[in-house]
């Protein structure tokens, strides 16, 4: 701190005091420091008016006091040191060492985390913790490069005087972090609604036939759909990095609109295509028509869907188990244009406007025993 003083970085208040948000000013000119750049230089910057990092408070939360070191809180809330460690390093933060100073907030989430879930067992714990801090540091870096692209690029390319530029920046950017914790807790709030009346109504209904109250319905299977989009990479190769991203822009929309459309979500991103989970096999289908239209017309080369319904099981976001490898599979044999189904997933769906043409039963690489399959095409009447 007293070299960021020195070169007259960070000034004192008018009572010769530091705010408590110029720590971060401090925390950030140690990172240029530990990643090659001169203080001097930014110095430099500072005195020309070219740089300038007011306001920094407005980006990051108000900084928390120390209470003592990783081992003591440990010690303190009666779990192994090298468990907190691990789970530190679970949510994506920097592992600790025993010796290491905690700050406040991070030592009472620690304990809380682990005082709320006190009957799981270790492994699931840290499972469980890295999913979310998978999830947080992916939104964290969206957030920093949509600004990047849309606030500080346009700001240069529009040529406007450095000063003006800088305050609008500074003014927008203290807008979209306030937001960014906002929409974060809004957006999982009604989304954890959502769930919590799915799990609840699935759960009471299993508990109602165990009492022998009402017998549980037959429900439907879930469908696994995989979209492939041979060549899609190739493609991207070939048009250079900005017209890639603007590709994958333009697919990402029609992925997400698709599958959201029809009731189900996109899983992930594997390669050349994208991996789906819907609750209904009809909808599966249909949306599977959709994609490989719209898909197709959206990166000008052929798609394929394979789909399959049946059980599956869920863990940290996924999907795994015989269904979704057989889907992969059908994926695989379907040819460019076309949505090739599973039998147990055309006699699942039940579906108008729809026809299932059979094949007939195929042996599917890696799999042992043949799958019936039928192409899934619009009814020329629908």
């Amino acid at each position: 701190m007293a070299e960021v003083v020195r070169l007259g970085i960070l000034e004192p208040g008018g009572d010769g005091r530091f705010d408590l948000s110029d720590a971060h000013l401090v925390r950030l000119m140690a990172a240029f420091a530990e990643s090659g750049i001169s203080l001097e230089d930014v110095a430099a910057g500072f005195a020309s008016g070219d740089l300038t990092y007011s306001g920094m408070g407005a980006y990051f939360a108000e900084p928390a006091p120390v209470v003592g070191t990783y081992a003591e809180v440990a010690e303190r809330i009666g779990r192994p040191f090298q468990l907190v460690a691990r789970l530190v390093a679970a949510f994506g933060l920097p592992p600790p060492h025993p010796e290491d100073r905690v700050r406040a907030d991070e030592a009472g989430m620690v304990e809380r985390f682990l005082s709320a879930w006190e009957l799981a067992e270790d492994e699931e714990l840290l499972q469980f913790a890295r999913v979310r801090g998978d999830a947080m540091r992916r939104l964290a870096e969206s957030g920093i490069a949509f600004y990047d692209t849309v606030v500080n690029r346009r700001l240069l390319e529009r040529d406007e005087p450095r000063p003006e530029a800088a305050a609008r920046a500074r003014a927008i950017g203290e807008r979209a972090a306030k937001l960014a914790r906002e929409l974060v807790m809004w957006l999982y709030d009604r989304h954890f609604e959502r769930e919590l009346v799915r799990f609840s109504t699935d759960s009471t209904e299993d508990y109602l036939d165990r009492l022998g109250i009402a017998p549980a319905r037959e429900r439907t299977p879930p469908a696994i759909a995989f979209l492939d989009l041979t060549g899609y990479t190739a493609l991207t190769e070939e048009r250079g990095d900005e017209a890639a991203a603007a590709l994958a822009g333009s697919l990402a929309t029609v992925v997400h609109e698709t599958a959201l459309a029809h009731g189900g979500e996109a899983v992930k991103w594997l390669g050349d295509g994208v991996m789906f989970h819907f609750p209904r096999p009809a909808e599966a289908v249909v949306a599977a028509l959709e994609l490989v239209d719209r898909a197709s017309a959206a990166v000008g080369v052929p798609a394929r869907v394979g789909l399959n319904a049946g059980p599956v099981v869920f863990q940290d976001g996924d999907y795994f188990g015989r269904t979704v490898n057989v889907a992969a599979r059908i994926a695989d044999y379907a040819r460019p244009g076309e949505v090739l189904v599973s039998e147990d997933a055309a006699r699942a769906a039940e579906l108008d406007g729809v026809d299932f043409r059979p094949i007939g039963p195929v042996a599917l690489r890696g799999l042992r025993d043949s799958v019936g399959l039928a192409t899934a095409v619009r009814s020329e009447t629908a």
